[in-house]
């Protein structure tokens, strides 16, 4: 009767053991995403994409962060990509899908020390699980620029 007490609870442990790990502490099963970004506008951009625990701007990121027009990174206007290897549990611990949008025009009239201190970026967007759901996992950057419309301006 011991025996077969003590396979019980095994088994039972064993089981409850695979929900673990198939289900996210939600009680959602592990879905896993990817994300696709597209260049709308009709010039080239550069975009940083990270998961964080809050909403970040370019003055939170270290300089290795900010986009450099030398790198062969950018997108061309009507270009897409996409960032694979994300899951739905991903987002209980780094619950934000940051993208940080730059045009090539606005990397080439700053520095990275300005961009940083002054809190440059064109678009940014700061997504939850839950956004990226209702965008269809689809991020398009339209052309805006923040720092323009604000009147954002050194000279």
């Amino acid at each position: 009767m011991k025996a077969l007490r003590y396979i019980l609870i095994i088994i039972n442990t064993i089981m409850m053991q695979s929900c673990v790990d198939m289900c996210s502490d939600g009680g959602e099963p592990i879905e896993e995403i990817t994300v696709t970004y597209k260049n709308g506008s009709d010039e080239n951009v550069y975009a940083t994409i990270m998961t964080t625990t809050q909403q970040v701007t370019p003055k939170d990121l270290q300089d290795t962060c900010i986009p450099s027009i030398t790198d062969d990174k950018c997108m061309m206007p009507e270009e897409s990509n996409a960032i694979g290897g994300l899951t739905n549990h991903m987002f209980i611990n780094r619950p934000y899908l940051t993208v940080i949008f730059w045009k090539e025009s606005t990397l080439k009239r700053f520095t990275t020390e300005e961009i940083i201190q002054y809190d440059i970026y064109d678009d940014i967007y700061h997504l939850t699980y839950n956004d990226l759901r209702l965008f269809d996992y689809n991020i398009v950057y339209h052309g805006y620029s923040y720092w323009q419309e604000n009147g954002i301006n050194f000279e």
